[in-house]
Formats: structure tokens, C-alpha cells, sequence
């Protein structure tokens, strides 16, 4: 688990950054932290590595370096995680409803007027971070907010 980790925090930050350097400028000693104080639930010390490491969760970092996109998987039963990115000029103003509708249109249907798209007959329902936010929260604010500790956004939307 802890090898997942490592490997989908890579990901993330490369799909943040849409560069390596931030992952491989981490050290073995700063990974084992990171996965350490997730293990002991001890935010204060994930939040120090992430500090160091600039890998906060805001969209541009201490040390002026800015988060190019939100890395979000969106899982659907079984079927591997759509995973692609979110680019930041177009984060805070598209929201849940629209993101589903781009990326997974086959769960989603379009609303007849300008409205929120509306989930398909064969969703039972979305969860990010275990809630069911509206679909007309801007995704921005849900990843600032709900990303986990491998900084994807995950979006878990449950079939009939």
C-alpha cells in the first residue's frame, strides 16, 4: 500500500506541476514521513513535509511555484479510474456537474436549458470524501477541500 502511495502521489504532482521535478526532487527520507504520519494520523507532521516540499494544497505554493492543474480519478464500479487533469484556468469556474459531463458523458445527461447537466438513469448517486456535494459545487473549491494525501480529487459516482 504504501509502494500505491508513493507512486500515485507521483502521478498527482506530475499532473500538478506537468513536470517530475516536484516528485523527484523528494527525498526517501520525505516519502517515509509523508506515509508515516498518514499511517499515525498526524496531520501536523504531514503538513510540515508538505510545507518543505511545497506540495501544499493551494494553488500556488511558498515558494512561488503554481499548481498548474488539479489531478482528479473519477471511479465508476469496478472499470479503472478515469484520470486526467484539470487545468487551473478552467478549475474555478467548472463545476462538479460539468467535469462529469466532459469526462464521463455516459453517466451524465445534458439538462435542456443552460443548467447543470443531471446524473443519468444508471447512477445511484456521487460521493468525494464520503459526501455527496451539489453538482454545482466548482471543482476548485472540492479539491481545495476534499483531496486526499496523494492529492488527487477522487470522485466516486455508484451505478445501479
Amino acid at each position: 500500500v504504501q509502494r500505491m502511495f508513493k507512486h500515485s502521489l507521483k502521478q498527482a504532482l506530475f499532473l500538478e506541476h506537468a513536470n517530475s521535478k516536484a516528485a523527484l526532487n523528494m527525498t526517501k527520507q520525505a516519502h517515509q514521513q509523508l506515509w508515516t504520519s498518514i499511517v499515525d494520523s498526524n496531520h501536523d507532521t504531514f503538513q510540515t513535509v508538505q510545507d518543505e516540499m511545497n506540495l501544499e494544497s493551494t494553488t500556488t505554493t511558498s515558494s512561488g511555484a503554481t499548481t498548474q492543474a488539479i489531478p482528479v480519478r473519477i471511479c465508476v464500479g469496478t472499470q479503472p479510474p478515469i484520470q486526467k487533469r484539470l487545468e487551473r484556468a478552467d478549475a474555478a469556474h467548472v463545476t462538479l456537474g460539468q467535469l462529469l459531463r466532459r469526462w464521463a458523458p455516459q453517466y451524465m445527461q445534458q439538462a435542456s436549458n443552460d443548467e447543470q447537466p443531471q446524473v443519468a438513469a444508471n447512477i445511484a448517486g456521487w460521493k468525494i470524501a464520503g459526501i455527496q456535494p451539489p453538482l454545482s459545487t466548482p471543482v476548485m473549491d472540492l479539491w481545495l477541500l476534499f483531496h486526499h494525501p496523494d492529492h488527487f480529487l477522487y470522485v466516486v459516482l455508484n451505478t445501479t
